[in-house]
């Protein structure tokens, strides 16, 4: 049987507004999400050593939940190959056109509550994801001690059903999906207008879950008995049913033949066995890490970039902002300079293409301003 020592799992929603974007400019707008120019102003000011709270590009307002704003990139591989250089210095520059996001910290510290027969320990750390077009709440959780495959199961069901969090201010637990309600409106507050926006999302997460550390066997995808296999898939996406299809339909080999390197695939959840990185050398610590990273990032950004596609099919009149957009989210999704297992599973979703093809027929805007409609 295998044991973990080390687990990490990311967790992110996902809210799509137009907010910033439409043709009449929002009377309220907290922070510079409306043009080119001053967004990316905004990202070589936060690329900056100096510390930058989002009171301090907000002033005279409180915040509700944002605290330190910086670029959500960093100088690594993903977000080379993404922008097509190493020199992290010009990527602020290149913030609107590649559509970059922010990353922000959350105010609010909470705390892991231990449910019984759990002996490991858990760090939560809570953050939030913002676009011109949307954010996401983001936690992320890193589970040292030893555990089981089953306890991993367990816990991650458990964070959907019950209060497994408080905040440190207070004695109140709360589930997963009421502290992403809590940060939402927290968002909407101090980013998008309060109750002027109207973001959509579905209520799915992208959910992914690697194995950092562990000694004895290993899960063989050929050795998985239909219990195994059903916690496999609950780590995947440990809410709602689960799926109808053969359990050899939600397997991605990360090496061909190889039961030992895979991902386990559920609609937005994912779960990563990468055995090859999993002895306790620091140089393999780093890369799996890296690979975690990785594909979380990936599907987070291409996820928003599916919403935005779908924002500007519906969007009446479609501004010229939006359409440039669109046609910037269009080619990251068709050729994406960046490609691990996450991402190319999540391209070949039906909703995706069929996304992409209605956003390829989206026409052009006129530069030109509408009359005006005369009064009867």
């Amino acid at each position: 049987m295998s044991t973990l020592t080390e687990t990490v799992i990311d967790i992110a929603d996902l809210h799509t507004t137009l907010y910033y974007l439409r043709e009449k400019p929002p009377a309220e707008a907290p922070l510079p999400f409306g043009t080119a120019e001053a967004y990316c102003a905004l990202h070589r000011r936060l690329a900056s050593p100096q510390r930058t709270e989002y009171r301090d590009v907000t002033p005279g307002r409180t915040p509700v939940v944002l605290g330190r704003l910086t670029p959500s990139y960093a100088d690594y591989k993903y977000w080379h190959r993404y922008l097509g250089t190493s020199a992290y210095q010009a990527y602020p520059d290149d913030a609107w056109r590649q559509l970059l996001p922010i990353e922000a910290s959350v105010t609010s510290r909470i705390a892991y509550v231990p449910g019984p027969g759990f002996s490991f320990k858990v760090s939560p750390v809570p953050r939030v994801i913002l676009y011109p077009f949307g954010w996401s709440t983001w936690i992320s959780l890193r589970l040292l001690g030893a555990h089981t495959v089953s306890d991993l199961a367990a816990f991650l069901e458990r964070l959907f059903t019950d209060g497994i969090f408080r905040y440190e201010s207070g004695p109140a637990t709360f589930t997963l999906p009421k502290l992403f309600n809590d940060v939402a409106r927290g968002v909407r507050a101090d980013v998008f207008g309060g109750d002027q926006t109207r973001d959509v999302g579905p209520q799915e997460f992208v959910l992914v879950t690697t194995v950092m550390a562990k000694h004895g066997g290993s899960p063989s995808l050929g050795a998985l008995g239909a219990h195994e296999q059903t916690e496999l898939l609950r780590i995947a996406r440990p809410y709602g049913p689960p799926p109808n299809d053969p359990f050899s339909q939600r397997v991605y080999r990360l090496q061909s033949n190889n039961d030992l390197e895979y991902m386990v695939h559920d609609k937005h959840g994912r779960f990563l066995w990468v055995e090859h990185l999993l002895e306790p050398i620091a140089w393999k610590s780093r890369h799996v890490r890296c690979y975690h990273n990785n594909s979380f990032t990936s599907l987070v950004h291409a996820w928003h970039l599916h919403a935005l596609l779908d924002a500007a099919a519906q969007q009446r009149p479609l501004t010229r902002v939006v359409f440039d957009m669109a046609q910037a989210a269009i080619a990251a999704l068709e050729t994406p300079p960046y490609k691990c297992a996450s991402l190319l599973q999540y391209l070949e979703v039906p909703s995706v293409k069929k996304s992409l093809e209605k956003a390829k027929s989206l026409q052009t805007p006129s530069d030109s301003p509408r009359p005006k409609r005369r009064r009867k």
